[in-house]
């Protein structure tokens, strides 16, 4: 399997040397429009501390705005003119920064200054960088094209369409990089031959991470569409690409980009833009350690009142599932009395519990036995906002009856959510799927601002004491 990070890191090397290069060159420009003589401002560039501190700290604030914007994302489906545009487009707006940030404070004769100093830092950036990234996309597109470069790949689908997308795949599937292993069953007629079968959608998840698969081509009949939301919800934890026949966009309520050949559109499987989750993690990160700061006298007192209630550790853990169904611990506040669930036995919470404690109740109320969940955050387990997480025990019950439940597990769970703002807590399994619903709208309509929006509701019921 090719190393999507080793290729990954060598676009940050090659934008890193590109932004070097150009910064020390235009600095030296500057300092040659000072002293009147490039070869006598490249020797006197050397012993200008602020020369080194730009060599490290403008290419790293370049890398920051290409991860913000997501560049990184996708290596392999790259293309030379998407490298063009984008380039482009990060060189323009890095520009712009630069030139309030540095060059605004420079000493000049006239104002024709800066418009140069913008024009000869724009052209040396976008010109090595560019160069960079164009040859290792050619490298790597040249890579494929002979089949050193391929992805393990399965067709989802066996009717007259998957037998179609087939039959123009094998002329070129080894140009775009496809290593179509084999296929899974979806209709009752099986036409598909040449290649072995794998089962069928309900072993979806276990026949891609066994095979190691890469990419998942649906090509599904029209008659058999109701399946696409099961095999979308088969392939969350899986990370692959998943590309769809065009038949299928309709059907689709997510974003697809054309990818390379019109025979195929790849599934926009990210629910946020690049810079937005850029950003959203970001906020997450700070306003985690400033709430821990600003709470930490509450903080305190809760420990104490926690340990004074009732025997028993103050913080309580307890195994979730996140991103991509992988597990971590939750960290909360206990609010019940020590074994108060017994092993191997789950129990939800309701709001006459008996096992909750008096000090606990209190907590519930103001959602004070969450404040732990901040380090969750900080560790990357959980966002600010997000669905909330569940227990592998209550998940298996619902995906019984709402397979899609796992459309959640796409995103990071979180510490507030849509479902708790409209719905509130989930006491029982068919509660907790009347929630999925607000939680799967907040999916399909995810951005900072309905974030934002979510944690100034939840405040709103935190002040009022509102929370179960």
């Amino acid at each position: 399997m090719i190393s999507k990070k080793f290729h990954a890191t060598l676009y940050v090397g090659i934008d890193f040397i590109s932004a070097a290069l150009a910064w020390l060159l235009f600095f030296v420009h500057r300092k040659s429009l000072e002293i009147g003589s490039f070869s006598d401002a490249f020797n006197a560039v050397w012993s200008d501390g602020r020369l080194y501190q730009g060599l490290v700290v403008i290419p790293l604030g370049w890398l920051l705005l290409y991860s913000a914007y997501g560049y990184y994302r996708r290596i392999f489906t790259k293309t030379l003119f998407s490298d063009v545009i984008k380039t482009l487009n990060h060189s323009i707006g890095g520009v712009i920064v630069l030139f309030f940030i540095v060059i605004l404070d420079d000493y000049v004769e006239s104002y024709d200054w800066y418009y140069h100093y913008v024009f000869v830092l724009f052209i040396l950036h976008f010109g090595f960088t560019l160069f960079g990234r164009m040859l290792h996309t050619y490298l790597i597109r040249r890579a494929i094209r002979k089949g050193k470069i391929l992805f393990n790949t399965i067709l989802v689908g066996n009717g007259t369409n998957a037998q179609k997308i087939y039959a123009e795949l094998q002329n070129q599937a080894r140009s775009d990089g496809y290593n179509i292993l084999g296929y899974v069953r979806c209709g009752i007629n099986d036409l598909m031959t040449g290649m072995p079968c794998f089962g069928e959608i309900k072993d979806l998840e276990t026949i891609v991470k066994s095979n190691q698969i890469e990419d998942v081509i649906i090509a599904l009949n029209d008659d058999e569409t109701s399946a696409i939301s099961g095999i979308l919800s088969n392939l969350v934890s899986c990370k692959v690409s998943i590309h769809i026949s065009p038949n299928l966009e309709p059907f689709l309520h997510k974003k697809v980009t054309s990818f390379l050949h019109t025979t195929l559109l790849l599934l926009n499987d990210d629910p946020l833009p690049a810079w937005q989750s850029f950003f959203k993690r970001t906020a997450d990160i700070v306003l985690s350690l400033l709430f821990g700061v600003l709470l930490m006298p509450l903080i305190l007192v809760v420990i104490w009142k926690v340990k004074r209630s009732s025997k028993g550790s103050v913080f309580y853990k307890q195994e979730r599932i996140g991103l991509y169904e992988k597990p971590f611990l939750m960290y909360k506040f206990r609010s019940m009395y020590q074994n108060a669930e017994t092993p191997n036995q789950p129990m939800l919470s309701s709001e006459t519990d008996e096992r909750v404690t008096p000090f606990g109740r209190f907590m519930r109320k103001y959602r004070i036995d969450e404040l732990p969940q901040l380090w969750n955050v900080l560790k990357g387990d959980m966002s600010l906002v997000g669905p909330r997480p569940e227990r592998q025990y209550f998940i298996d019950q619902i995906v019984k009856i709402s397979p899609q439940y796992k459309l959640l597990l796409r995103v990071k769970p979180g510490i507030t959510s849509w479902g708790e703002v409209k719905y509130g807590y989930a006491s029982s399994v068919d509660q907790m799927i009347e929630r999925m619903a607000f939680d799967l709208q907040y999916i399909d309509n995810m951005s900072l601002s309905n974030d934002l929006k979510i944690l100034m509701y939840t405040v709103a019921t935190v002040l009022r004491g509102e929370g179960k």
